[in-house]
């Protein structure tokens, strides 16, 4: 059974600024309370390389890894990051792929997975993050936008072929394709029943 420390919350204040030093397992982010965000500091195990310094070196003593950090996950020996401006930065042992860069191959330095991402978060071999999107819907037919200005329908009515059936309804696996057990949002009479 291997043992890690308990995640520790320090503060401390300095030069009129609250600075928030979260410890998971491995990493230390020093994050301003304020919106401003600072460096991604690292120290301890390193044999994967979840420190992120470029190494497998154990660490006695904090070493910078990142710095515009705006959150941090740790794994017992894989580690993630957020920066200020939305990308997921990922490093350490990759076995099962949870360092989300496509490969299983561990990484000694931070490799960036993804962007547009609000929180993150990391199990034992397994990593979860939220992430913005932007889906476009703008007559609220369920469909979005793109879907339909590459298709018969239109993004701006509801109900394209005006049967009374929103074109969302009609493509209920909002897909684009007339699957079966569908009707079609193009056609006000998919089964030419003249209804």
């Amino acid at each position: 059974m291997t043992c890690f420390p308990i995640p520790k919350l320090i503060m401390r204040r300095t030069k009129l600024s609250f600075f928030m030093i979260t410890s998971f397992a491995l990493l230390v982010a020093i994050i301003p309370i304020s919106s401003r965000a600072d460096s991604l500091m690292a120290m301890g195990a390193n044999s994967y390389g979840q420190l992120g310094d470029g190494t497998t070196t154990e660490r006695i003593t904090p070493i910078q890894v990142a710095t515009d950090i705006s959150q941090v996950a740790a794994g017992p020996v894989h580690s993630l990051f957020v920066k200020t401006d939305g990308t997921l930065w990922a490093m350490g042992y990759n076995e099962s792929g949870q360092l989300g860069d496509g490969t299983s191959t561990d990484r000694i330095t931070p490799v960036q997975v993804a962007s547009d991402v609000s929180q993150v978060a990391a199990g034992s071999e397994h990593s979860l993050f939220l992430q913005a999107s932007e889906i476009q819907d703008s007559d609220n037919d369920g469909l979005q936008d793109s879907l339909e200005e590459s298709g018969c329908t239109d993004p701006n009515d509801a109900d394209t072929d005006d049967d009374g059936i929103l074109d969302g309804v009609e493509d209920a696996n909002h897909n684009g394709v007339l699957d079966a057990g569908e009707t079609d949002p193009c056609d006000p009479d998919t089964d030419n029943d003249g209804i």
